[in-house]
């Protein structure tokens, strides 16, 4: 799980759960020892803030159902990484180097909420250094651009990558490093199928704004047309849930959730009636999936169609996707590629205890490079939404306080010297991740298979550093980040 900071995307920020400690007495600034608890950070509010040497102050959400959750650091040899968190009551400066194997402390807020956290030093993370400076001598050359970043993190004998970055009718350039299954020995390749996660929700998306272009859904639906006794349910609207500003909880907290029990709509509804609503509609943005499983539901009520059928007929075929299912219903003798765990000493299958049905709606489509990329272009041309529904769609919505949050529905917006782009990211057994610039038809899309021990942000910060090498720069803005690619 990777915590939701805004500091720049290329720092490793990883989160894992442990046994849970005790707090112990308050100091204003505390060095350390190897697995050392220190006094508790004092605060009023469940949002601190921290930042990590010079940088600047970025969020901290208090998060007591991680135990601990953990702040790991590329650390320099023989040098203290300084990280200080500020509250409303006290500011903590804690110095951590590569020697110490943990330094824990408690969040303790309002004298009864308590959160550990786990504060662990890495050793710095490889990474492409290559220069990005618009006057390389490899501009506008993608083999000889391309090819050494992707080498520097995948090799032929572990899990690897498959990338696909085409222009219009181009394909500027095709790759596929590493091995898709250990069982067999297979190689990856551009045309294998490999499951998107939650890039998935853009198709519960596009199915949702169908139906309202068809009018048999408006946007402002609210949620108890479809369900009966939600929170908040006469508020919530079918907006609300498209944008994740609905307030619903993440029903995998509820006390009695199970991932291995098979997900019905009955439990479901049940999960969210059981915990009630976090936040009034509109207030606040929570990225999570189960506003995606409700989306999916309305839609075949709204079509009459199950989604299996409707994600077929009238997303797939009319956007050519040819070699596209969805995750319940795996074609006879087709192959996916297999997701693996990279640790220090060992390379072992990626598996989760997960049921398949927890993916409906949220994460349930697997495809391949070439069918994603005609996904981005029917998308956006017309083809399967209107051109103005689409940029609705992934315009940056709006809370009540008037404050912009990083996405549309289930578009993530940036923006390149005045071009909008999109993207988004999908991670559960492997990683995928997607860019697309309509107004070049600009499409990068790419999948890994392998999860680093202390790297879960590898795929990102590929996609980040090609994304610099096909558009020629050095700078990028990313998720609200500023981000110097020339700069280690």
């Amino acid at each position: 799980m990777l915590k939701a900071c805004s500091f720049s995307i290329l720092a490793t920020v990883l989160l894992s759960a442990c046994m849970q400690d005790h707090p112990s007495d308050a100091s204003s600034v505390q060095s350390s020892t190897p697995d050392t608890q220190i006094p508790p950070i004092l605060s009023g509010e469940m949002v601190l803030q921290f930042k990590i040497g010079d940088e600047e102050f970025n969020d901290w959400v208090v998060m007591p159902e991680l135990s601990p959750d953990r702040l790991t650091l590329e650390c320099p040899e023989k040098e203290a990484v300084e990280v200080t968190f500020k509250t409303d009551q006290e500011t903590r400066v804690i110095p951590v180097t590569l020697d110490q194997r943990s330094v824990r402390f408690n969040i303790l807020v309002r004298d009864e909420v308590e959160a550990l956290t786990e504060l662990k030093c890495i050793p710095q993370i490889a990474r492409y250094s290559g220069d990005f400076s618009a006057d390389r001598e490899t501009a506008e050359n993608f083999e000889a651009d391309i090819t050494p970043v992707l080498k520097t993190y995948f090799k032929p004998d572990e899990p690897g990558i498959a990338i696909l970055i085409s222009e219009g009718d181009n394909t500027l350039y095709v790759n596929a490093i590493g091995i898709s299954d250990y069982d067999t020995g297979a190689p990856r390749t551009i045309d294998e199928a490999f499951e998107i996660a939650s890039v998935s929700k853009e198709f519960t998306t596009v199915a949702i704004l169908q139906l309202v272009e068809q009018n048999a859904l408006r946007l402002d639906d609210p949620l108890n047309k479809f369900f009966d006794d939600l929170p908040n349910g006469e508020r919530i609207t079918i907006d609300h849930l498209l944008s994740h500003t609905h307030g619903l909880p993440q029903i995998r907290l509820a006390p009695d959730y199970d991932a291995t029990i098979p997900r019905t709509l009955e439990n479901a509804l049940a999960h969210i009636r059981e915990q009630g609503a976090m936040f009034e509609p509109g207030d606040q943005y929570e990225y999570g999936n189960i506003s995606y499983y409700l989306l999916g539901v309305i839609a075949e009520q709204a079509s009459g169609m199950d989604r299996e059928t409707y994600v077929r007929e009238r997303l797939f075929a009319p956007a050519g996707m040819t070699d596209s299912y969805l995750i319940f219903n795996r074609p006879q003798g087709s192959q996916r590629v297999k997701g693996y765990n990279q640790l220090e000493d060992s390379i072992t299958p990626r598996t989760f205890e997960t049921h398949i049905s927890h993916a409906f709606g949220a994460g349930d489509i697997v495809t391949t490079l070439n069918d994603l990329r005609r996904w981005q272009k029917a998308v956006s041309d017309g083809t399967l939404i209107a051109i103005e529904t689409f940029e609705m769609a992934s315009t940056l919505k709006t809370l009540n306080d008037g404050s912009q949050i990083e996405r549309g529905y289930s578009f993530v917006r940036g923006e390149f010297n005045g071009m909008p782009y999109i993207y988004n990211t999908g991670d559960f057994s492997t990683h995928t991740r997607v860019f697309y610039m309509p107004s070049r038809d600009l499409s990068i899309v790419l999948n890994t298979n392998g999860t680093h021990q202390y790297d879960d942000v590898e795929s990102s910060v590929v996609l980040l550093q090609v994304m610099g090498k096909v558009l020629n720069t050095q700078f990028l803005s990313f998720f609200g980040d500023e981000i110097d690619l020339n700069d280690p």
